[in-house]
């Protein structure tokens, strides 16, 4: 009973260490915005600035658009209404379909993406959330790296575990959603950052 209660009061404790981390995240662009429509108010504003206020508006609706989403998705994650299929997934094509619904972001900041996969490598996983999963870390390694950067995907199979590791030019935020998918399916993630170097992400599927 008490070893129950001591992982009841972990999962209660990252539950609300990640509404803190995304609340977080909804607040900066929120300010933004706040921001930019307080400026397309001033009278005198001409129209090339106004053209680039509304873009830069736009961008930060996508994101928030994609935080709420994350949320309502990690919403019902949490609360068990999604049940997971463990199935053989070639890791090639997950980290191929994930970079593929990334690819504007990616073209847009003209970032280099290496890969290095083997494609024999499988893994057991949900094939919709863990490309969620990865999504979401990769979609933060690209908004957090600078126009130019790079971004390294490399995979290493051992007898234990596939560990896919990813690392990028930028310093790297929680990412509470992927973690929690993740970790359902009997797997881990580690991130080390370092200031003015980059964070690389350690994502682990136990076999």
């Amino acid at each position: 009973m008490q070893e129950q209660a001591n992982r009841l009061e972990k999962e209660k404790q990252f539950l609300s260490n990640s509404i803190a981390d995304i609340s977080h995240q909804l607040k900066t662009p929120l300010t933004s915005l706040i921001m930019i429509s307080d400026l397309l108010q001033t009278t005198n504003l001409k129209e090339a600035p106004t053209r680039e206020l509304l873009r830069d508006m736009k961008t930060i609706l996508n994101k928030l658009e994609w935080l709420i989403t994350s949320l309502l998705s990690f919403a019902k994650f949490d609360s068990g209404q999604i049940q997971l299929k463990s199935t053989p997934l070639c890791l090639a094509n997950v980290i191929s379909k994930v970079l593929k619904s990334l690819e504007i972001a990616i073209e847009v900041k003209d970032i280099k993406i290496t890969t290095t996969c083997d494609e024999n490598i499988t893994i057991l996983a949900d094939e919709q959330w863990t490309c969620e999963a990865l999504q979401n870390i990769l979609k933060n390694c690209v908004e957090y790296t600078n126009t130019n950067g790079n971004i390294y995907i490399s995979v290493t199979n051992t007898p234990l575990y596939v560990e896919l590791t990813i690392k990028d030019t930028s310093v790297g935020i929680g990412l509470a959603f992927a973690k929690a998918i993740i970790t359902k399916q009997n797997g881990s993630i580690e991130a080390e950052s370092k200031l003015d170097v980059g964070t690389t992400f350690m994502v682990k599927f136990y076999k």
